[in-house]
């Protein structure tokens, strides 16, 4: 299928990115280094994940959500919005080593998610009353149920309308089929592969392999993964990491 090949090829440019980033990341010139402006991110830069050297990790840890607010605006900025990424309540250090990689991956497609499907253009947002930037908010925790992370944006929300076009417009579903589809039904068609409310393909959008990359890497990590929209308000992803009581969990900082 078309959209196995895309994901093919994105494992492939992400490894070799991989490659370079973890040179990059542990080379003296990158080490002190800030963002700027002119500074290229992609989101292969933020998958940088050695799990054998912490202080590897310590860098990435360090840089991170600089990358992540400069992806997501480097995203916005290709379909004229504005946005800004809060990662005050993002808290990398807490996060157990064995799904440090995992949550980071999870981060980058929700994230883009956000600023291509959630945020609207600065046009639409003034209509509503809204600020003409959108906020994407990162943060994470941990209670008695075990660590937890999020993504939340003050965007479009869903609109389950458009998830019922769609599947009759791929002629997935009968009209009458499509009717009967609950709210819980229409949201898993989101995390199936090939499935996207997207017009236009690019290379955001349109291919429907995001947030089923996000439910295959959340089910490899044995997490579980929590939505919550109201339409035209906003969109939040949740997602809780068990942590068993009795076995500590090596944390991704040392």
């Amino acid at each position: 299928k078309l959209t196995h090949i895309h994901s093919q090829l994105d494992s492939l440019r992400s490894a070799i990115y991989t490659l370079k980033g973890i040179q990059g990341a542990i080379g003296e010139s990158r080490t002190s280094s800030t963002l700027t402006n002119n500074d290229e991110v992609n989101s292969s830069q933020l998958r940088v994940v050695d799990a054998e050297s912490h202080a590897g990790i310590n860098q990435q840890v360090a840089q991170w959500p600089k990358l992540i607010s400069k992806l997501a605006a480097d995203i916005a900025h290709q379909y004229d919005k504005k946005v800004w990424v809060d990662t005050k309540q993002l808290n990398l250090h807490n996060i157990p080593l064995e799904n440090f990689a995992a949550i980071k991956d999870v981060l980058i497609q929700l994230v883009r998610n956000a600023a291509v499907h959630g945020i609207e253009n600065p046009d639409a947002r003034a209509a509503k009353g809204k600020r003409v930037t959108g906020r994407i908010t990162i943060y994470s925790g941990e209670d008695e149920r075990g660590l937890f992370v999020g993504v939340h944006d003050d965007g479009r929300g869903i609109h389950l309308k458009e998830i019922r076009e769609k599947l009759i417009k791929n002629q997935a579903l009968s009209v009458s089929e499509v009717k009967n589809l609950s709210q819980k039904q229409l949201l898993k068609y989101l995390f199936e592969q090939g499935f996207s409310t997207a017009d236009t393909v690019d290379m955001n959008a349109g291919r429907g392999i995001g947030l089923d990359l996000v439910k295959s890497n959340i089910d490899a990590a044995g997490a579980k993964l929590g939505l919550n929209f109201k339409q035209d308000s906003f969109t939040e992803f949740k997602i809780r990491f068990p942590i068993a009581k009795n076995e500590p969990s090596k944390r991704a900082i040392a």
